[in-house]
């Protein structure tokens, strides 16, 4: 069985690996700084490729930063409902609706990709989300995850140290002050 799991795992591999090469004209594109001529790179693949994730979440990224905020979070959507296993389209859609304070949207979507994928990143988005939803408690939680998984992860550090010093803690604030001591040395 688990030698199943490792051929669909290395499949996967290669098509992406396939895929990436085909979107070669667009990264050229965007490390020449031409985003447009990127853009039509990534039209053109996803015209042959309508499903894949990466390029949908790349087109989705270049449309947030156009402005076009639900044509980015449709695009975002798209890729999660393309590929049920990838869990970056869930993080920038997460991220994306923190930037909205759109707490209850980050919350599913930083959930999601945690389940998939437990990475300190995604655990500190997770702990945002509850603290703009004001579930302290969830937030402390997800906060000292991201600080276990990447014990450098200064945003959470801090974020861990504000609650606890708003909550008046301040033994709490402290012991995360000291720690983050420690690792800036």
């Amino acid at each position: 069985m688990n030698s199943i799991l490792q051929l669909v795992k290395l499949a996967f591999k290669i098509d992406r690996y396939r895929l990436d090469n085909k979107m070669k004209l667009y990264y050229d594109a965007l490390e020449n700084g031409n985003i447009d001529e990127a853009e039509q790179h990534l039209l053109s693949h996803l015209n042959k490729h309508a499903n894949d994730e990466v390029a949908l979440c790349e087109l989705a990224k270049i449309r947030k930063s156009n402005g076009d905020i639900d044509e980015s979070i449709r695009l975002f959507k798209k890729a999660v409902k393309s590929h049920v296993s990838y869990d970056h389209s869930r993080f920038l859609l997460g991220e994306l609706y923190l930037e909205l304070n759109d707490y209850k949207s980050a919350e599913t979507y930083f959930y999601s990709a945690f389940n998939i994928n437990q990475t300190s990143a995604t655990a500190y988005g997770l702990g945002r989300a509850y603290k703009g939803l004001g579930r302290l408690k969830e937030s402390q939680k997800y906060l000292k995850k991201a600080i276990k998984l990447n014990k450098y992860n200064h945003d959470a550090y801090l974020s861990l140290i504000s609650i606890y010093d708003e909550s008046d803690n301040e033994k709490e604030a402290e012991k995360y002050r000291s720690l983050l001591e420690v690792i800036d040395i």
